[in-house]
């Protein structure tokens, strides 16, 4: 491993760990501030209401229980994420343990920028903003708009076999429990009686979830990895397998880890962390619309129940896996200077 290396895996390290100590402090935060809360809301004890949640409850708890939902993905993913990208990015200043270097020595073709130097060490700071290190200072083309948007429909099609493929796994009684009870959240939340009701689901389980969730998962975690493994791919891999962890959902396991490793190479073919943000919206924003129209009775099929898988839909499925890892190897071929951006804006030593 080379010094280069060394020194871009140590500052790795280092943003892991203030992020999770980041993390940590507003998902505290977030937990007093919801139980706190709860009570104005006509909310006694918020984990019984939450553990027994269901399209009978009143509703004035389910409002209740959708703004305390709202203020838990804002303090879990976006704040954290927000706040890190913006402070550490913005005020850090990395110091290593380097040789004594002569005055005036300047690293060549490097991203770390030395702006003073002392005996035994070398205090560098990067002169890109905290927008531009998370690939967040740029729109998606529409080239990218446009095979992310194909991908995202064979995937859709493709990941109702891997779930039914997943589902087949036996889980112990208290996992298969936890997706029921997410389940049956997600269910009373479209019970809501209000004209409102639907704007207010797709901002609070598809808009903030999709910016949060991207903005630490990819945004920053993936970046992190990939600086501190050194390989994009397993950077992305390990990013896309918590993402799925994150969800506590085992029997969606596999579904949510492809999503996820899907969601890291829109960021890495496209160069713009946007694209993942407006697939997962969109991927989040249909389920909910669909949801919402199958409880007041507009369609009469529920995509969230076992589809029955017979032979035309298990072919279809097969089909639409095949085509979407056809797709993803001509846009990882046809991307890579856009790929070569990306490994470069991680660092050298890719």
């Amino acid at each position: 491993m080379t010094p280069e290396q060394s020194m871009t895996r140590e500052i790795a390290g280092k943003e892991f760990v203030f992020l999770l100590l980041v993390v940590f402090t507003f998902v505290i935060l977030g937990s007093v501030l919801s139980l706190g809360l709860a009570p104005l809301l006509g909310i006694e004890d918020l984990p019984t209401a939450l553990a027994n949640i269901s399209a009978k409850t009143p509703q004035k708890t389910l409002k209740g229980i959708q703004l305390i939902l709202g203020l838990n993905q804002l303090f879990t993913f976006l704040l954290p994420g927000l706040v890190f990208a913006i402070f550490y990015y913005k005020f850090e200043r990395k110091i290593r343990w380097k040789p004594p270097t002569p005055k005036g020595e300047q690293a060549q073709n490097s991203p770390l920028v030395p702006i003073a130097i002392g005996r035994g060490e070398r205090i560098f700071s990067n002169k890109k903003n905290w927008k531009e290190r998370i690939l967040l200072h740029r729109l998606p083309s529409g080239e990218s708009l446009a095979w992310g948007f194909t991908l995202l429909m064979l995937t859709f099609i493709a990941m109702q076999l891997v779930y039914w493929l997943n589902k087949q796994i036996p889980l112990p009684e208290s996992l298969r429990a936890a997706e029921d009870s997410s389940q049956a959240l997600i269910e009373a939340m479209m019970q809501l009686d209000s004209p409102l009701a639907l704007p207010t689901n797709l901002l609070i389980m598809a808009l903030l979830p999709a910016v949060g969730e991207e903005l630490i998962f990819r945004g920053l975690l993936q970046r992190i990895l990939v600086r501190f493994t050194a390989d994009v791919h397993v950077g992305i891999w390990i990013s896309a397998t918590l993402f799925s962890l994150m969800h506590w959902q085992f029997e969606g396991f596999f579904v949510r880890q492809l999503l996820g490793a899907l969601f890291g190479y829109m960021l890495y073919w496209s160069g713009s962390l946007w694209l993942p943000i407006i697939v997962h919206f969109v991927f989040n924003g249909l389920q909910i619309v669909a949801q919402y129209m199958y409880f007041r009775g507009t369609i009469d099929v529920d995509i969230d129940q076992n589809l029955e898988m017979t032979t035309s839909n298990l072919l279809m499925g097969a089909v639409a896996l095949v085509l979407t890892l056809i797709l993803c190897n001509y846009v990882h071929r046809k991307r890579k200077p856009e790929r070569l951006e990306y490994e470069r804006a991680m660092g050298e030593n890719l």
